[in-house]
């Protein structure tokens, strides 16, 4: 006689984890700061009894296809106005097979600009005027050092100082002096500031005011002109008219200093003028674009410059052939939206999906 044993067995495949409480946060940093990740998560929960989470990535969209880099929490725009990103968490689960990021919520990021000294206005004074320090930018706070201001009229040679602020940060608490004179050697003050941002070989104008203006270049003083603490050659006007070229896909710090110095006998020592900081970007170069794209491979386009890659669209699909569109940007808009299409051929491309749980019955047959 035959007999047939029905065993019937029932599993559950681990299962990538849920976010129960996701994040929506808000955090301010300077610029050149990273934001501290692990706080801004440390309020988000999981339901993961498999203990499949990852770590997260941080993405420039919610649909969580464009990954942010340090570039993209770098301040961008008015060095007079912080600069909001909001960034997208996702979680990445480790079982095998599962590939799309786990949407964890959002946190939107404020980044404070550096000082930008041309964003100041200085008049120096005289016998019988008052030195005076404005701002174009309303962010600015201005605060006076009383005790170094004179009172008229003026019969001596010094400075008065300020500190500058922005409001809603301590980001930078810088110090700004505006000098006066009566008699004795000239001194200068900075006019045209060198700008916070500039894109390869664009203009850059600097220039200081003397006073009195009557001083003569050569005779009563002399300047020399400095790129990031060393003299540039034949720089000795009252003026300077330059630029920079970013020629890799990295951006160039530039300090542009002026050594000012009273060639009267007995005059002041010299006088080291802080022109501003610059941040020279790179325009764009194709050949700093990698792309990838082979058979039954779906094609990627990555860059190691401070490159903005847009998601393609439509998003390639395995298993098809098509023709997707990136979109390579400038931070900062040295260069215009550059679009970069391929086409790609997967007629064969295996796809693979992931049960997440399933019910077997085995036959035993038994004699």
């Amino acid at each position: 006689m035959l007999v047939l044993t029905l065993y019937t067995y029932e599993y559950t495949c681990p299962a990538c984890f849920s976010v129960t409480n996701p994040a929506n946060a808000t955090a301010s940093i300077c610029d050149g700061d990273t934001p501290n990740w692990a706080v801004i998560m440390s309020n988000v929960t999981l339901d993961d009894p498999s203990g499949t989470f990852g770590t997260w990535q941080w993405y420039a969209d919610a649909a969580l296809t464009e990954l942010a880099t340090p570039a993209y929490w770098q301040h961008q725009g008015n060095s007079c106005e912080p600069f909001v990103a909001t960034f997208y968490a996702g979680g990445i689960c480790t079982l095998a097979g599962a590939t799309a990021p786990i949407a964890g919520g959002q946190v939107s990021v404020t980044v404070y600009p550096d000082f930008d000294v041309s964003l100041l206005q200085a008049t120096p004074g005289d016998c019988n005027t008052l030195p005076t320090l404005t701002t174009t930018c309303p962010n600015y706070i201005l605060t006076l050092n009383t005790a170094t201001m004179p009172t008229l009229p003026i019969t001596a040679s010094g400075s008065a100082t300020w500190t500058v602020a922005i409001s809603g940060s301590t980001c930078f608490l810088q110090s700004y002096a505006v000098p006066y004179v009566c008699g004795g050697c000239p001194v200068a003050v900075l006019g045209n500031a060198a700008p916070a941002l500039a894109c390869s070989g664009e203009a850059i104008s600097l220039s200081l005011n003397i006073v009195p203006n009557t001083a003569v270049n050569g005779v009563d003083y002399s300047i020399q002109w400095q790129l990031n603490g060393a003299d540039i050659a034949g720089a000795t006007n009252t003026t300077l008219d330059t630029n920079l070229p970013a020629s890799d896909c990295n951006t160039i710090l530039a300090n542009y200093t002026a050594v000012f110095s009273c060639l009267i006998p007995g005059g002041l020592p010299a006088q080291n003028i802080n022109a501003g900081n610059t941040t020279i970007h790179p325009t764009y170069n194709e050949a700093n674009i990698t792309i990838s794209n082979t058979d039954c491979a779906l094609p990627t386009v990555v860059s190691a410059c401070n490159y903005s890659i847009s998601a393609p669209v439509p998003p390639p699909i395995a298993g098809q052939i098509g023709t997707s569109v990136w979109t390579v940007s400038s931070f900062n808009n040295c260069f215009a939206d550059t679009p970069i299409t391929i086409n790609y051929n997967c007629p064969q491309c295996p796809t693979m999906a992931t049960a997440v749980s399933a019910r077997a019955a085995f036959a035993m047959a038994l004699y």
